[in-house]
């Protein structure tokens, strides 16, 4: 504790790396070290074992962080049963001391200038009302590839582009803790968490900006994620809670954009319930499609899967 306090008295700001962990023993020391290479140095360390209490994976990441955690270099926290990543990321903020707050899955790794540039950014521009800095990213294969690039940056309607796709993932962030706190952290919800605490932050009047580089390694895998041990109807219930906030906030935009918001969360939630084997879900999400877009070689595509894609899955079952 007297280590985290003395970097608090630092000329430079405190920044809090949240890192929670989940099913990932073998990668969590990969991330931790990326943290611990930063060439910003005023950081604390704070790792959240999401795997509960019983788990042999809290076992393993108690042998593999033993030296960590006996010289204080991080803090770590066990969750009794597994919660999630979006309310282990809110105990890591809960827990925190640093004035910025940044976010790291257990499976993805940091450059070596991440932290240094985003705090130049953010502190920088907080005056203005900025609240989080994201940067670029690689998406990379188990053996170190890169296999695709992130450069998503807003293009002068960040509502709107936040309510169509996300920006960036959490491992990309760099926030001002205060912001967090007054707007409630995450959401307690069964998926996209990260999505709509991009729409609060900016429908909260604060400002978000890039660090246009490519400072995460984002690893591909065919193994978990920290938020995907979920079933296929949390997913959709997490898309219809994002739609109903949104919802909230149209008045912010014009007509135009609406139908246009409308008509993908639409698409998209006709797409989820097409694999759930909802047929009227799927139907019914259809005609919010076609009452916010004219009818289109693509729609009619969407028809012909609602209609035919459950009748094969039937077929096949008999």
């Amino acid at each position: 504790m007297i280590g985290r306090l003395i970097k608090m008295l630092s000329s430079n700001p405190l920044v809090s790396v949240i890192i929670p962990t989940y099913k990932r023993s073998d990668m969590l020391v990969d991330a931790i070290k990326s943290v611990k290479n930063q060439t910003y140095k005023n950081i604390e360390i704070i790792v959240i074992d999401d795997n509960g209490i019983n788990s042999k994976y809290t076992k393993e990441n108690k042998l593999k962080l033993k030296n960590y955690i006996e010289s204080n270099d991080i803090k770590y926290i066990q969750n009794k049963d597994n919660i999630g990543g979006a309310l282990s990321r809110n105990i890591g903020v809960n827990e925190a001391l640093g004035k910025y707050i940044a976010f790291l899955d257990d499976d993805d790794t940091y450059m070596p200038t991440k932290i240094e540039k985003q705090v130049k950014l953010i502190e920088e521009n907080i005056k203005n009302g900025v609240g989080l800095v994201y940067c670029y990213c690689n998406g990379i294969d188990e053996f170190g590839n890169i296999i695709w690039e992130n450069t998503n940056s807003y293009s002068g309607l960040p509502l709107y582009e936040s309510m169509i796709y996300c920006i960036a993932s959490t491992s990309l962030w760099l926030c001002d803790r205060k912001m967090l706190l007054d707007i409630g952290g995450f959401e307690d919800m069964p998926s996209k968490q990260d999505l709509l605490l991009m729409v609060r932050i900016i429908t909260n009047g604060y400002k978000i900006l890039c660090v246009e580089e490519k400072l995460v390694n984002y690893l591909e895998h065919s193994r978990e994620k920290i938020s995907s041990n979920r079933p296929k109807q949390s997913i959709v219930d997490g898309w219809n809670i994002l739609r109903n906030y949104c919802r909230k906030s149209y008045f912010k935009l014009d007509n135009n954009l609406i139908k246009d918001v409308e008509y993908r969360f639409a698409r998209t939630l006709c797409l989820q319930y097409i694999g759930l084997n909802n047929k009227n879900m799927a139907l019914n999400e259809y005609k919010l499609m076609l009452k916010n877009k004219s009818f289109s070689r693509g729609n009619l595509s969407m028809l012909y899967r609602i209609i035919f894609g459950f009748k094969e899955k039937n077929l096949c079952q008999k």
